[in-house]
């Protein structure tokens, strides 16, 4: 059932089918959709909750392979709400998630997130005045960030998962740079290695800055520095070969780098 709210910009609805959500998503809406119980082709893994899952999308991530019908559906138009600022400083980015790296909850997270879109309900199927697009933003902004802080537990959930997906993304990256191709290739393209991990390129980011701290780009750098330096510790290769295998423009630039991150010279390395 898809309730007529006081502002066009936000449609709600419950019991409804999952064909609806491509429909939102290519009209522009940010769609956030609850389904109870969860289907397995969300991506629930035996580390996961059961008790609902959470999908968030837009028209670049429209979902497919859905779950027949939601229990509940959210949607609205980002600038309208000024949620279109967050999404630019890289709030959210959980929308641009495949539907199959669902939210997945426990009973309690699945009652404040119903919590939540009821009041969303309630404000909206009231009267409007000049206060209720102001309280509709609040509400849409609580209920985002209630679903980004279940998603950051889920990254908890999964840590024994994910300590092993970066295992083998650190592998990769070994091989990647012993292999030679650094000069010519460059740096790998996270879209690329998020795919070889079977992942979207949003999951991977964000994934790999919640364990580590860093960016695809950052993180690559400073593997590549460490092997640099473990290279200078345990071979006989000359400072300006590592350099120039690892793809540095110069042994000038690699020593800024490893006295700036590390407080070392590479010729330090070779006593």
């Amino acid at each position: 059932m898809i309730h007529e709210t006081s502002v066009p910009e936000l449609l709600l609805a419950e019991e409804e089918g999952s064909a609806l959500l491509p429909v939102l998503c290519r009209s522009g809406y940010r769609v956030l959709a609850l389904f109870d119980p969860p289907a397995d082709r969300l991506g629930r893994r035996s580390c996961d909750f059961s008790d609902a899952a959470l999908i968030g999308c837009t028209a670049a991530t429209q979902p497919d392979d859905l779950p027949a019908r939601c229990a509940r559906v959210a949607a609205f138009r980002p600038a309208a709400f000024g949620i279109g600022d967050a999404e630019r400083g890289g709030e959210y980015s959980w929308f641009r998630y495949r539907a199959d790296e669902a939210l997945h909850l426990s009973a309690g997270e699945q009652c404040i997130l119903t919590g939540c879109l009821d009041d969303l309900q309630r404000e909206a199927l009231r009267p409007t005045d000049r206060y209720c697009r102001c309280i509709l933003g609040r509400l849409v902004r609580r209920t985002l960030d209630y679903a980004t802080r279940f998603r950051e537990r889920q990254f908890i959930t999964r840590e024994l998962e994910n300590r092993a997906l970066l295992a083998d993304y650190r592998d990769f990256l070994d091989r990647y740079l012993s292999s030679g191709r650094m000069p010519l290739c460059g740096t790998p393209d996270p879209a690329l290695c998020a795919g070889r991990l079977h992942l979207s390129e949003a999951y991977f980011t964000d994934l790999l800055r919640f364990e580590t701290g860093h960016t695809p780009e950052s993180y690559f750098q400073r593997v590549r520095l460490d092997t640099a330096r473990r290279l200078l510790l345990n071979t006989v290769k000359p400072i300006d070969r590592i350099a120039a295998e690892l793809g540095y423009p110069s042994v000038r630039h690699l020593y800024r780098l490893l006295r700036r991150i590390y407080g070392i010279a590479p010729d330090a390395c070779k006593r």
